[in-house]
């Protein structure tokens, strides 16, 4: 992993190739990033769906070219998942790598999340959202479009960047003055 700072930009990076992808845990990445602005320990939760949703893809259906339409059969999850553990189990190449840069280190700011595979990719503008609530997949992405600001496909599919902005509002009492009270103030 390569860590980077200055001042209130900072960057994290971490690829994992071949058998590396066997261990990768996008934990790694997450932890970096609570360690450069903890006041986003509060948005971790939050942080770890994007993170492990897109890294997931990314090594699922990029590098390992697993078939989300297998989750759709009666024992479909259970020859996914079969499946994903005996492709993992016998992957020799492919890579997946995440960036993330970052500005802002305090109670606003902003970071880019980037993951790229070298696999095939995949039509990034097909499916209908409506169709999508139906079927047993592909959820994962809307979760993670209604958590960032911004989801954007490129490279035929095997790069995703994700924005996540973030404004922690701190609350603070002037002596003698709760506003979360609701009371009207004596004047």
């Amino acid at each position: 992993m390569v860590e980077e700072r200055r001042d209130d930009r900072w960057q994290v990076a971490l690829r994992a190739e071949g058998q590396e992808l066997r261990s990768f845990d996008p934990l790694i990445v997450l932890n970096a990033i609570v360690a450069r602005v903890p006041v986003l320990a509060a948005r971790a939760s939050d942080l770890y769906v994007v993170i492990t949703e897109l890294c997931a893809n990314a090594l699922e259906h990029g590098v390992l070219g697993l078939d989300s339409t297998l989750k759709e059969h009666v024992d479909g999850f259970g020859d996914y998942y079969a499946q994903r553990e005996q492709r993992l189990a016998a992957v020799v190449k492919g890579w997946l790598q995440v960036e993330v840069d970052g500005d802002g280190v305090g109670n606003e700011g902003r970071l880019q999340l980037q993951v790229r595979d070298s696999g095939d990719g995949f039509d990034s503008q097909g499916g209908d959202s409506n169709t999508r609530h139906a079927v047993p997949h592909g959820r994962g992405v809307e979760l993670v479009r209604s958590l960032c600001d911004r989801v954007e496909y490129s490279d035929g599919g095997r790069c995703v960047t994700a924005l996540y902005v973030w404004s922690i509002v701190e609350r603070t009492r002037s002596t003698g003055d709760d506003e979360s009270s609701g009371a009207p103030q004596a004047g």
